[in-house]
C-alpha cells in the first residue's frame, strides 16, 4: 500500500507538474501583453504632452500674431513731397512725415524708423488722453499754444509730425503699427525715397 501511495503521489505530482508547464508559460505570457500595454498606453502619454508642449505656445503666437495681419496695412507713410520730406530750410534740419491711419481703432499709436546704414526708431503712442514721443524729438508739422503738442490720426485721418535732431537725409523711413495692448507689429510701411521738402 505505501508502494500504491507513493506511485499515486509521483503520478499526481507529475501531472501538476505539467500542468503548472502548460499554465505557467500563459501567465508569462500574459503579464508581457499587460506590461506592454501600459507601456504603450505611458508612451502615448508622453508624446501627448510633448506635442502639447509645442502646440499651445505656438497657437498663442499665432493667435498675438493675427492681431497685426488686421492691422497690416493700416498704417502707412503718405508719399506727398511736401509734407514727408527732409527740411534743410531750419537750423537744425528737421524730418518731415504723413501718417495714415486706416479704419482700425486697434491702434494705440505707431514707431517711426529713421535712417539708412544706422536707423533711430521714434515711437508716438497714445497713453490715456494724452499722446507721448519716446524720444522726445516727435512733433505736430503745425503745432502753435493753441492746438495740441501730440496726437494720433483719427480713423482714415493723416497728421503731419516732423521729427528734431535729425542731422542727415535719411535714406528711408519705415512705419509700424502699435497695437492697443502695447505690442509692435512686424508689419510696416516703407518709403525710400526721401526728398528735399519745397522751399
Amino acid at each position: 500500500m505505501v508502494q500504491i501511495l507513493k506511485e499515486s503521489v509521483a503520478r499526481n505530482s507529475r501531472l501538476c507538474l505539467e500542468s503548472l508547464k502548460k499554465i505557467l508559460p500563459h501567465h508569462k505570457r500574459s503579464q508581457a501583453e499587460v506590461i506592454t500595454t501600459v507601456l504603450l498606453v505611458l508612451l502615448g502619454i508622453v508624446a501627448v504632452i510633448i506635442i502639447i508642449s509645442f502646440v499651445i505656445p505656438f497657437i498663442k503666437n499665432q493667435i498675438s500674431e493675427s492681431d497685426c495681419l488686421k492691422v497690416n496695412g493700416k498704417v502707412t507713410i503718405t508719399n506727398n513731397h511736401k509734407y514727408t520730406c527732409y527740411d534743410t530750410s531750419v537750423t537744425p534740419p528737421k524730418m518731415r512725415i504723413q501718417i495714415h491711419f486706416g479704419d482700425d481703432a486697434n491702434l494705440a499709436g505707431f514707431a517711426i524708423e529713421v535712417g539708412g546704414a544706422t536707423t533711430k526708431t521714434y515711437q508716438v503712442k497714445k497713453s490715456g488722453t494724452t499722446t507721448t514721443s519716446t524720444p522726445n524729438d516727435v512733433i505736430m508739422y503745425s503745432a502753435t499754444a493753441s492746438t495740441p503738442a501730440l496726437e494720433l490720426p483719427g480713423k482714415n485721418e493723416e497728421r503731419t509730425y516732423q521729427i528734431k535732431n535729425v542731422d542727415t537725409q535719411p535714406e528711408k523711413i519705415k512705419v509700424y503699427p502699435i497695437l492697443s495692448d502695447g505690442r509692435l507689429c512686424d508689419s510696416f510701411d516703407e518709403l525710400d525715397a526721401i526728398t528735399t521738402c519745397p522751399a
